[in-house]
């Protein structure tokens, strides 16, 4: 599997594919995003593509197929149990994250314990740079600290402010 990217523009307020990355000599590292544009990977951020896609690319062969990213806000479902006992489908609308301790991509708040390739029909509603709205409401209070402070670091000015209100409850 090749590794594919994509990154927002802060300033711009725009999603765009990364189509290479280098170093210069000075350090700093840019992206390119275009055949002659190149920008400082500060001025963005850049998130990894699963190499899994949108369950609804499966069912339309219309649609063209949508890879899930880093930071995409997913309608999903999975089995919760421990196997000992009768378990429950829990339908969830969170966010999309690697997990270093785990190796794997997994849910930022719902289920971290358990990788996104063993949840059914992931469908992509959008991503948290594009479509802040979209995302579900957070209930767990360490969970909300640590993406209210992610939020402040990455997002672009103004995107927490609409998050607090319009229902997230960071």
């Amino acid at each position: 599997m090749r590794p594919s990217y994509r990154a927002w523009i802060k300033t711009e307020k725009q999603m765009v594919k990364v189509l290479g990355w280098r170093t210069l000599e000075t350090g700093e590292e840019e992206i390119q995003v275009d055949l002659h544009r190149w920008l400082n990977a500060d001025d963005c951020v850049v998130m990894q593509g699963t190499g899994m896609l949108d369950a609804q690319s499966d069912f339309d062969e219309e649609s063209h197929s949508e890879e899930i990213f880093e930071g995409d806000i997913l309608d999903t479902s999975y089995e919760d149990g421990d196997g000992e006992g009768p378990s429950e489908w829990i339908n969830s609308r969170d966010t999309v994250r690697y997990s270093n301790e785990h190796a794997w991509w997994h849910l930022l708040c719902s289920r971290n314990d358990m990788p996104i390739s063993e949840m059914a029909d992931l469908i992509v509603l959008g991503n948290i740079y594009v479509n802040p709205e979209k995302i579900a409401k957070v209930k767990d209070p360490l969970e909300k600290a640590a993406l209210e402070q992610q939020l402040k670091e990455t997002w672009p000015e103004g995107a927490l402010d609409y998050l607090l209100a319009f229902g997230m409850g960071v």
